[in-house]
């Protein structure tokens, strides 16, 4: 056969059994989390629509209100979106086709769905048309588990309609159905509460009266939990305008987050503060209300800076001097997460080939539903420092993958997804007729596969990719790579590419431990540690006694009677014989491929994680011409690309060029894919001064993708440290928070004097 035949010929690929793995997940049922998008113009009217339904849902009180022209959302309004990470989107109002779409890709719902209030008032009250959990169930449940009851905390509001402001009685404590409303008080032994509130001084002795009790809208939150990501908001008066919906929203969205579980926010309509004597009486109440806390802040989304401050400057006088300062919050609304979760449960979950199976928690008044949808929350455990859990970046591609790729997302029920990626947890909607839940958990290059190609790139892995993957799972995984950050170590693993085989002797000459005892022993350790992985292959030179040919045999062939590689002469091996050892294969072809700082950027990525990390090394991407990224990864749930080069010996001018051209390619590859951080690594102990200035300009001009630099010594201690010009010996490393873009906005829109705030406790 022809030589250039023989080279086309290609082994064939042995499928593997898959083996199946056991993992520890946490298993938490939880309401549905909703998110209203509505028009900043909607009628009081409407308003008080939402704010009715989401006192009759289980879990209301945890759903969000995003203000919005129609057209857009501003930068602080769809960060709190995307940090509450709904799990179904209502428009209400006129929102453009283009708004929706943006949402929708933003937050990856399992699905959307327009307000109608015709179709809202035509379900019966055991049922919902947006999929949630009636608040029937729960109450009956509570019903069953506390009778007999003589009296209880329950107290529902009596909302005359002649009454002045009801949308505020509906934020502030929940309005029920008559029928709902007169089982809490026969049932539940609760008590209506009028709540007149045609003057301020009615309307906060409301606020005080119910207190926390258990109102409308708190019912809402039974069989739950939550843990914020941000300190609580503490004791805090937004005031409404005259077009309050925006100053709605934020009242809503504050108060989920108030101080230690407490509501210390409260809502007020500007028109009950016209007279001094209303300003006085604001004041008498804060000094009562405000506890041990001595500042209070007063917020608008509506009213703005100069109004918030004459505000302030007439209630001045009436605050006693415990409360030390009076904040102003008009703009820049950066409100943290919100994560909810019913009762908890650890369950050990087989996986095979991806394929997971697992029982569906049920809710505690399971027995009592008959309709409506509820989530389950899985979040796998990581193990020792190699985080373990699945927490792949916001995507609506990696959710249909997760879903089995459904229809496209659109804002209709029945074509919505089932799974989806939710506060770093993956979410399942179930229903009552489900016991257990099962899917599969895609591959890592199936997942950023998915990522790249709903935005329009055509990805496949190259030999990199083999090559790095191939050397991590030789070693039992990234974890277990930490001699490559030795570079004692890396120059042997060079030497031992370029062929031959090695004594232990030689390998010592290479990485002089000197006279060091506790480091030969610790070196010779590791080489004994890598033989036993397969890195290192143990085997003799022996030579023959008929053709004199000396060739290295791996010790599996050894026999007392063997052929010679050559002649075949049949031989017995010498009586003493050393040891010789040769670099495997695939570590020789990695190094040549350049892996080495790619090995050492994901080690250095993973120690960032503490929940997740998940990676795709070596992947060339098109979308018009071609870029290869030597890492795609996901860090917590946070995308990043990086581009790793040795760079040791220097770098010509022409070398910085190209090389400044590649990561400027990445960066923009990078905000394309909404991606957090790109990193250039490089394995040189100083970086030219011209690089460092392009990358510099670079960051300089790219604020929605952190730009950062990695020298080798970097990637030696695996991870980047803070600089600390007092004392660079210590080393205080960055955290992933500290390495992500720093948006610098959550000093605008406040008015602070100086001073240090003191929470009630």
């Amino acid at each position: 056969m022809p030589n250039s035949e023989a080279r086309n010929l290609r082994a064939r690929t042995v499928p593997t059994e898959p083996k199946p793995t056991r993992r520890i997940a946490v298993i938490a049922p939880r309401p549905l989390r909703l998110a209203f998008v509505i028009n900043a113009n909607t009628s009081k009217q409407q308003l008080l629509k939402y704010l009715k339904y989401n006192s009759n849902i289980w879990g209301g009180y945890y759903n969000l209100f995003i203000p919005t022209d129609g057209k857009t959302l501003r930068q602080d309004w769809c960060q709190v979106l995307r940090r509450n990470d709904p799990d179904l989107v209502i428009f209400g109002g006129r929102v453009s086709a283009k708004l929706v779409t943006e949402v929708l890709q933003r937050t990856s719902p399992f699905y959307a769905w327009k307000w109608s209030n015709r179709a809202l008032a035509q379900r019966p009250p055991e049922a919902d048309i947006f999929g949630s959990i009636p608040m029937l169930y729960p109450l009956l449940s509570l019903y069953e588990k506390s009778r007999p009851t003589s009296k209880s905390n329950v107290r529902v509001p009596k909302l005359e309609p002649r009454y002045e402001y009801p949308e505020y009685i509906a934020a502030l404590f929940g309005v029920q159905p008559s029928d709902i409303a007169e089982f809490c008080v026969e049932g539940l032994q609760g008590e209506f509460v009028d709540v007149k509130n045609d003057s301020l001084e009615i309307y906060l002795a409301r606020i005080s009266e119910l207190g926390n009790l258990l109102t409308p809208i708190r019912l809402t939150k039974v069989e739950t939990s939550t843990f914020a990501e941000a300190p609580g908001i503490d004791f805090t008066i937004v005031i409404a305008s005259g077009n309050p919906a925006p100053d709605f929203c934020l009242f809503w969205n504050m108060r989920m987050l108030s101080f230690l579980g407490r509501e210390r926010v409260f809502i007020l309509p500007s028109t009950l503060l016209r007279s001094e004597q209303d300003i006085q009486f604001l004041g008498k109440w804060c000094n009562e209300s405000a506890g041990d806390t001595n500042h209070i802040t007063l917020a608008s989304a509506t009213l703005g800076r100069r109004r918030l401050l004459d505000l302030r400057s007439r209630l001045l006088p009436h605050l006693n001097s415990r409360i030390e300062h009076v904040d102003i919050w008009f703009s820049n609304f950066l409100l943290g997460g919100l994560g909810v979760h019913g009762k908890q449960e650890k369950q050990e979950i087989n996986f095979s080939d991806g394929d997971y199976r697992f029982k569906a928690l049920p809710l505690p008044f399971v027995e009592q539903l008959h309709d409506g949808t509820w989530v389950v929350d899985m979040q796998l455990e990581g193990e020792g420092i190699a985080p373990t859990g699945f927490w792949p970046p916001k995507s609506v591609e990696i959710d249909r993958l997760l879903s089995g790729r459904p229809s496209v997302l659109s804002i209709d029920l029945s074509r919505g997804i089932s799974t989806r990626i939710a506060n770093g947890q993956l979410s399942r909607r179930t229903r009552r007729d489900k016991e257990y839940l099962s899917g599969k958990l895609p591959t890592e290059e199936e997942v950023f596969k998915a990522l790249l190609e709903g935005k329009g790139y055509q990805a496949a892995a190259t030999d990199k990719c083999r090559y790095v993957r191939g050397v991590t799972d030789l070693s039992g995984g990234l974890q277990n790579l930490g001699i490559w950050r030795d570079p004692k170590v890396r120059n042997m693993f060079l030497e031992m590419g370029k062929g031959g085989t090695f004594t232990v002797n030689r390998m010592m000459q290479i990485l002089r431990p000197g006279d060091d005892d506790a480091k030969r022993d610790a070196y010779r350790q590791m080489i004994a540690d890598l033989t036993l992985e397969g890195v290192f292959l143990r085997g003799y030179q022996i030579r023959c006694p008929a053709c004199d040919l000396t060739r290295w045999y791996a010790t599996d062939v050894i026999e007392e009677e063997m052929p010679c590689a050559g002649c075949l002469t049949l031989m017995q091996p010498p009586l003493e014989a050393p040891f010789h050892y040769k670099l495997n294969e695939l570590v020789a072809r990695a190094i040549e491929q350049g892996s080495g700082p790619v090995l050492l950027t994901l080690q250095l990525l993973q120690m960032l994680c503490r929940v997740s990390f998940l990676s795709l090394p070596g992947v060339a991407v098109r979308k018009g011409g071609e870029t290869d990224l030597d890492i795609i990864a996901s860090c917590d749930g946070h995308l990043v690309l990086a581009e790793c080069k040795d760079l040791r010996r220097g770098a010509s001018g022409r070398t910085v060029k190209e090389i400044s051209s590649q990561l400027a390619e990445i960066v923009d590859i990078a905000k394309d894919l909404d991606a957090d951080m790109v990193f250039l690594a490089v394995l040189s102990p100083t970086i030219p001064k011209t690089l460092r200035t392009r990358v510099d300009n670079l960051q300089k001009h790219t604020k929605s993708v952190a730009v950062h630099l990695l020298t080798a010594a970097d990637l030696e201690r695996g991870f980047k440290a803070r600089p600390r010009p007092a004392d660079p010996t210590k080393d205080d490393p960055l955290s992933l928070q500290d390495l992500l873009p720093s948006l610098k906005t959550h000093a605008r829109g406040w008015v602070r004097t100086p001073g240090v705030r003191r929470t009630s406790v």
